[in-house]
């Protein structure tokens, strides 16, 4: 399966769409690729901003490319309503040359019930649609860690907003092995960018050393020295907040079976 990849430039509310799809189009024209699925980020649409309804517009596209679309677009009520559904046993996921394609939202992917319930319908591919701007040591983490799950690929675009610090990649992950573009233009760094991605044939990227975040948190830490919770070379572990001295205090007199403790650690 061959998929293109659009990583827009720009900030909400100014994506110019047309040249984004010439663009494309071009592309297309110039790798002579058969695209089996074009996909775009979240949030690429707004829904406020399009005379049509949502699914109309995707359908308008698709039609532009003669192509299959997968496309975020963003409502109006952002996450200012809830809607409570009641659940039923007829579920469809996307079922695109003979393969089970899943989606979700951006930090969607974080919470593993949702994965497993997806997987539990069928998810030979996984595609999260993220808005961009991310700490991509993160981002590549969790889909390299989604697609050793799912045992298969998972492909995530995103879109590029200037205002925002952070850096935007059209990132693919198969069986925890990061896959090369076959086809790249444009950088993304100041412009719009797009990769082609064939899923059949590939070459591996050079996989990027394990990630260990350098962010100091302000509250509960854990570490080997000087933080909240110190393990020691002992096998103890050992406390410097209060209310947790206080809880190994608690193990000590009521004696809790399978619990050692002291003043300063208890051990399981």
């Amino acid at each position: 399966m061959k998929i293109l990849l659009a990583q827009p430039y720009g900030d909400n509310g100014t994506l110019k769409h047309d040249l984004i799809y010439k663009e494309i189009q071009l592309f297309i024209k110039e790798t002579k690729e058969q695209i089996d699925l074009i996909i775009f980020p979240e949030a690429f649409e707004f829904a406020e901003d399009i005379e049509e309804q949502g699914l109309d517009m995707v359908i308008k596209v698709s039609k532009f490319f003669n192509i299959p679309v997968l496309m975020g677009i963003s409502g109006a009520c952002g996450t200012e309503e809830a809607y409570y559904l009641i659940a039923s046993m007829v579920y469809c996921p996307i079922i695109l040359k003979g393969k089970v394609i899943q989606v979700c939202i951006c930090h969607d992917m974080f919470y593993p019930l949702l994965m497993e319930r997806l997987h539990q319908h069928g998810m030979d591919m996984l595609i999260n649609l993220t808005g961009g701007n991310v700490k991509l040591s993160k981002w590549n983490a969790l889909l390299k860690g989604r697609s050793l799950e799912i045992e298969g690929p998972v492909i995530c675009t995103m879109g590029n907003r200037p205002s925002m610090g952070q850096k935007s990649d059209r990132i693919v992950f198969d069986n925890g092995k990061q896959l090369k573009a076959k086809y790249q233009k444009f950088n993304g760094v100041k412009n719009h960018a797009y990769s082609i991605f064939d899923l059949n044939k590939y070459q591996q990227l050079e996989q990027p050393s394990p990630f260990y975040s350098d962010k100091k948190y302000d509250q509960l830490t854990i570490g080997f020295q000087k933080e909240d919770i110190i393990f020691t070379d002992d096998g103890m572990i050992e406390f410097a907040l209060e209310e947790i001295e206080s809880f190994a205090n608690y193990l000590a007199h009521h004696q809790i079976p399978g619990m050692t403790n002291s003043m300063t650690g208890f051990q399981a």
